[in-house]
């Protein structure tokens, strides 16, 4: 296997070590944030974002959790989390996001660490992105797992990884976000039209510190998912809420 780990993530030994050192190339950053935020708009309306007071005020460590429904969340989610005040994240995304040489360091540049879906290492996401969280960077994971592709006004299967990265790290919430309109029964209208996407925040679930024990931090994940999987649902309510009024 090659020594160096970004040409085989998340496969590599040695790639969660070598991806909590790995620094964002934010000059880069920007200007794909820049640039994808404004492709996204141009084809999937502007963008609306619903921030709860007690999210705004937020100074603590947050681990971004959004509902999944395409390809667009990336740079959507990335463009509101920055516009609710929070510094632009770093995504846990699936390991098929990194698919040859250039794109995964593309992806590793921008600040994105690989997993695999159907078998995440809890002990690598959270030697690497907890470091992230140490150094008061933000993480956002999708909480669904996969894209959504029926029934997207609901949430789906929720995993406890958000919350059990949480609390392993003493002061962090886990803030739900909502999205509508940007799923393929939303997009049915010509493209540049003013139809507005629409993102919702939760407030922040602060999670019970762990101390450190995996298996405490299990425990607390799975007693909070029900409440987690019920702030993402009234996210997503509160999104489709905001469209459908504008929509009427």
């Amino acid at each position: 296997m090659s020594n160096k780990p970004w040409l085989s993530p998340p496969d590599h030994p040695d790639y969660y070590e070598w991806l909590r050192s790995k620094k964002v190339n934010k000059p880069l950053r920007l200007i794909a944030s820049t640039g994808a935020s404004a492709v996204s708009q141009v084809i999937n309306g502007r963008l609306i974002i619903d921030v709860p007071k007690a999210t705004k005020e937020y100074r603590g460590r947050a681990i971004f959790s959004p509902v999944h429904r395409s390809g667009w969340d990336i740079p959507a989610t990335v463009a509101a989390i920055a516009k609710a005040g929070f510094e632009r994240p770093r995504p846990v995304s699936r390991q098929q996001n990194f698919p040859n040489r250039p794109v995964s360091w593309l992806m590793h540049s921008l600040g994105a660490g690989a997993v695999d879906r159907l078998n995440p290492s809890m002990k690598g996401i959270e030697l690497a992105f907890g470091h992230f969280l140490e150094q008061d960077e933000v993480v956002k994971l999708y909480s669904e797992g996969t894209r959504i592709k029926e029934d997207v006004r609901v949430v789906h299967d929720v995993k406890p990884t958000a919350l059990m990265l949480a609390a392993q790290h003493i002061g962090t919430s886990v803030i739900a976000m909502g999205i509508a309109g940007l799923a393929s029964e939303d997009n049915k209208r010509p493209i540049g039209s003013s139809v507005p996407t629409v993102i919702a925040f939760s407030e922040p679930l602060e999670v019970p510190f762990a101390e450190g024990n995996r298996r405490a931090s299990f425990t607390t994940a799975r007693e909070l998912t029900p409440l987690l999987y019920n702030m993402m649902q009234s996210a997503q309510d509160r999104a489709y809420e905001i469209r459908d009024e504008y929509l009427k």
